[in-house]
């Protein structure tokens, strides 16, 4: 497996193009995961809660579902807990999409619209 570029060439948080492909996804995952483990070394709640909804992206572009709803409601509890508005608002985005697409929901994604999984 690849190791993760150097910090300084790597793409801003949130710019991985993971539809470049499976070699893409799999930089992008061992990114997330060695930025998991920084993370957690250090003991920092928002790096941890980033590290985790970033492998929760990459699991669902890889269509892994039930990793991709593990990591996702990680990191949604993490972000709750921190009080971070936009990372809960973020990871309930996330969820509703990783039910639709497991569940084959068809319409319009919207706030409110579909039961979120049991956590």
């Amino acid at each position: 497996m690849p190791a993760c570029p150097p910090r300084s060439m790597q793409p801003s948080h949130g710019a991985i193009q993971l539809r470049q492909g499976v070699t893409g996804a799999r930089i992008a995952a061992r990114c997330h995961e060695q930025s998991l483990a920084l993370a957690r070394e250090r003991g920092h709640p928002p790096e941890i809660a980033a590290a985790l909804a970033g492998l929760g992206q990459v699991a669902f572009a890889r269509g892994a579902y039930e990793k991709a709803r593990q990591f996702s409601s990680e990191a949604l509890d993490m972000y709750e807990a921190m009080g971070a508005r936009l990372g809960v608002s973020a990871m309930l985005r996330t969820l509703e999409a990783i039910t639709r697409e497991h569940d084959g929901i068809a319409g319009e994604p919207g706030c409110g619209q579909l039961p979120l999984p049991a956590r």
